[in-house]
Parts: C-alpha cells; structure tokens; sequence
C-alpha cells in the first residue's frame, strides 16, 4: 500500500507543475486585460470634458444583459479557480475527481476551464466529498 500511495505522488508532480504554470498564465492575462481596461478608462476620462458625469453616462449605457454577462462571467472564473485548487488540495487528477465528486469528466473540464458553472447539486456534491461546506450568500 505503501509503495502505491508513492508511484501516486510522484504521478502527480508533473501535474501539478502544469498546473502552476496553467494558473501563472491566466493570472498574467487577468492581469494584462485589467491593464489594458485601464488604459482604456483613462483614454476616456482625458478625452471627455467633465470626467465623472460623462462616465456616469457610460456606465448608464450598459444594459441590465451586459450587466448579468459580467457577473456570470466572474463567477465562473471564481469557480474555475476554487475547483481547480480543491482537487489539487485532495491530491485528485481530473478523472479521479470526477468521479469522485459524480461529474462526467467532460463537465469538470468545462467548469475547471471557466466555461461554466456548477450547478447547486454538483456544489454540494463537491462540499460532500470534500468534506467542507457550502454558504450561498444574496449581495
């Protein structure tokens, strides 16, 4: 048992590097884009004459669907990240955790690559057999 639980570590390393160098990437390109946002805001806030009423005017032109995007958005790539480090934490590589957890492997990926959210049965799943807990909040 001893010597399975070693070739299962040392199995993993290169996994976890990946994984390292995967989350680096993104970050720099989180980082690059909020750069570039920036620029952008400040371009505008230069060129417009009264800076904080004309911005409040752009931000009025954002529809309540762009709006919801967004926050979409963010939240898959909130859980993007949490469920990437929860399986990394219980020492799973994908197919492992799906299962584990009751995902196809395909769905893990979507979620793990931020394409989608986890349903509030698969959260609970995850809270499960991972032995934590969920907390739904209403902002």
């Amino acid at each position: 048992m001893g010597k399975r639980k070693n070739e299962l570590m040392v199995g993993t390393l290169p996994n976890v590097a990946d994984f390292i160098r995967e989350m680096a990437a993104d970050k720099q390109a989180i980082l690059a884009k909020a750069a570039q946002k920036k620029r952008q805001l400040q371009a505008f806030m230069a060129k417009e004459g009264d800076h904080q009423t004309n911005f409040n005017a752009k931000m009025i032109a954002v529809t309540p669907e762009q709006k919801q995007a967004y926050r979409v958005r963010n939240l898959q790539v909130d859980y993007q990240f949490a469920v990437r480090k929860l399986r990394q934490e219980m020492g799973l590589d994908r197919p492992h955790f799906a299962y584990k957890a009751g995902f196809s492997l395909e769905r893990l990926e979507t979620i793990e690559a931020g394409e989608a959210l986890p349903t509030t049965d698969e959260l609970l799943r995850l809270a499960e057999v991972s032995g934590r807990s969920v907390h739904i909040r209403f902002d």
